[in-house]
């Protein structure tokens, strides 16, 4: 539901390991706890274990190379140009009030000319949670919500590209 991370099969990784010009994304993983904790059989004998391992952010590659891992943010976004998401949560803030938006539509076009790249995404969504009092029934707050999640997305869209540019790999 966060949006940073997804499923990948094995053989995607392989394959844009061996193609020219494409460079693996791949979901990491985090233990949680303590690991000497986590090696002992009573960890996994408990219903509720104390150490665990969790997805998390994405790691970038470079050919077959780990060269980073993405923030939850930049996850986030590569998620969103590649597609590999059709729904997240996002948090705006409209004056003062943060709001979160449940994106249960998300959809990446990108169109390639010789000078540039354009990138058109179409979202819907529904506001999750309100945490302040706000008019939701007049068509101007609205209006403005919608607004800030735009901005919202295009922010964490150009993170994930400055990434990438900053990393000097294609990941998109």
């Amino acid at each position: 539901m966060q949006g940073y991370i997804y499923s990948i099969q094995f053989i995607e990784t392989i394959s844009h390991i061996l193609t020219d010009g494409i460079n693996p994304v791949i979901p990491s993983l985090k233990i949680v706890g303590n690991i000497n904790q986590g090696n002992k059989e009573e960890n996994v004998e408990q219903s509720e274990p104390e150490t665990y391992v969790k997805l998390d952010t994405l790691g970038i590659f470079y050919k077959d190379k780990l060269i980073t891992f993405a923030n939850k943010d930049e996850s986030k976004g590569i998620n969103i140009i590649n597609n590999k998401i059709t729904t997240a949560s996002i948090t705006i803030n409209y004056n003062d009030i943060p709001i979160t938006l449940e994106l249960t539509t998300l959809k990446t076009k990108i169109d390639v000319n010789m000078k540039k790249v354009t990138l058109n995404i179409t979202a819907k969504g529904s506001i999750e949670e309100v945490k302040g009092n706000i008019d939701l029934i007049k068509i101007e707050n609205i209006n403005k919500i919608q607004d800030e999640g735009s901005k919202e997305i295009k922010k964490i869209v150009s993170e994930a590209i400055k990434l990438a540019q900053n990393n000097k790999t294609d990941i998109f």
